[in-house]
């Protein structure tokens, strides 16, 4: 694997783990317009480094997914429990994918997408809204020429979205007119928001001049496709964040070399104890003074070298705890139970082995609690008990 692919599977794996966990929460909050607009925004991301590494399959199910949640956002339509399992599954593939990347597949062995994940889709995108959207376009044959070529062009022919993949790679701040292709001379134009080496790469099929209106360069069209780069620039802008990644091998190979210091320091310390027993007189006793004063800040700063060398391999447990609410969540619904999964102390640090050898037995033990520890609806309501229970999952 490349770096590149490598890059984009660590961040689209961190964000199909995001997308989860918001859509759980717009499950029980359906009205959180904040949560809306991180999902669309995730799936947008995925969507535009996808297409960038040509992997068609992830990109059909993100575009379908991003159809769905641009209405739910812009409130043409209501969330309703069809689109968060349609947008759940659309997740569960990506991460599926994502995982296949990751350990050594090749983007041309990747499963194509599901025919029950498009159509759970679609039925999605028809259920919400008034006139249902078109599917993904097919990564296929191109397409012939439109009747009437649109300002701008999300699309191409090809079925990948060229405006996401520009955003993707394409510096902020990069001159428009540099990114905007040409209008032939018959009249036709295709507005690509997207470097113009690719347009060779979309063939459109010759129209008559009368048939096609020139699209202007300069003036309000131009305008509205630097708006509307504008727009998705904003919906897909990247969090900010105060950390960076770096490989477990690294951090090993510097908690070594933070151990040998500390040894190193510590016989250093050792040495100098037996010299002390000699007697020194004049510029000799000086400069075992300030040996000795060097030697114990040397030790001082490899024991703190140390420590924080193994802060960098503690992870907090909520990275391994949103794993869990989806999982719950399918469990009970498999059983017939109304569960909801709480979780505290997620913030709680541990070594980062400890978090993966946590997985398979907290998921035992919440299978367990399922099964075993949670009554029926009906049961619980003979007993008085809320027909919702709780599963507690605490970290100190």
């Amino acid at each position: 694997m490349d770096d590149m692919l490598k890059d984009f599977v660590v961040e689209a794996m961190d964000l199909a783990v995001n997308v989860e966990e918001h859509l759980l929460r717009l499950e029980r909050d359906p009205n959180n317009k904040e949560t809306l607009n991180a999902v669309f925004r995730s799936f947008h991301t995925i969507k535009g480094g996808a297409g960038f590494m040509n992997l068609t399959a992830m990109v059909a199910a993100c575009h379908l997914t991003e159809n769905l949640f641009d209405a739910l956002r812009n409130g043409a339509a209501q969330v309703t429990p069809l689109a968060i399992e349609a947008a759940l599954q659309a997740s569960g593939f990506v991460a599926d994918q994502l995982t296949d990347l990751s350990n050594g597949a090749e983007p041309e062995q990747l499963a194509s997408m599901p025919d029950a994940l498009e159509r759970i889709l679609l039925n999605a995108i028809e259920g919400n809204l008034a006139a249902p959207r078109a599917p993904a376009p097919a990564v296929a044959a191109p397409a012939a020429a439109p009747a009437a070529v649109a300002p701008v062009i999300t699309e191409g022919a090809d079925g990948l979205d060229w405006e996401a993949m520009f955003i993707a790679v394409v510096p902020s701040g990069t001159p428009m007119a540099t990114a905007t292709a040409a209008v032939s001379a018959q009249g036709a134009s295709v507005a690509f928001t997207s470097v113009t080496s690719v347009t060779p790469c979309m063939p459109v099929a010759p129209a008559p001049a009368s048939t096609i209106a020139p699209a202007p360069l300069a003036g309000d069209g131009h305008a509205r496709r630097e708006e509307r780069v504008q727009e998705l620039r904003a919906a897909s802008a990247p969090v900010k964040e105060d950390s960076i990644r770096v490989d477990a091998i690294k951090l090993d190979a510097l908690l070594e070399v933070a151990g040998e210091s500390v040894q190193a320091a510590n016989q250093a310390s050792v040495l100098l104890e037996r010299l002390l027993q000699y007697k020194f007189d004049g510029p000799a006793a000086s400069l075992m003074a300030t040996l000795a004063e060097t030697l114990e800040r040397a030790s001082r700063y490899s024991a703190e070298l140390q420590r924080a060398t193994l802060a960098t391999r503690m992870q907090p447990v909520g990275r391994l705890f949103q794993k869990f609410p989806r999982l719950v969540r399918e469990l009970a619904r498999d059983l017939g139970k109304d569960v909801e999964l709480t979780i505290e102390g997620a913030e709680t640090e541990v070594d980062r082995v400890v978090v993966d050898s946590l997985y398979d037995p907290l998921v035992h033990m919440l299978r367990n609690a399922l099964d075993h520890g949670v009554e029926s609806p009906q049961e619980r309501a003979a007993s008085g008990k809320p027909a919702k229970a709780f599963i507690s999952l605490k970290a100190w």
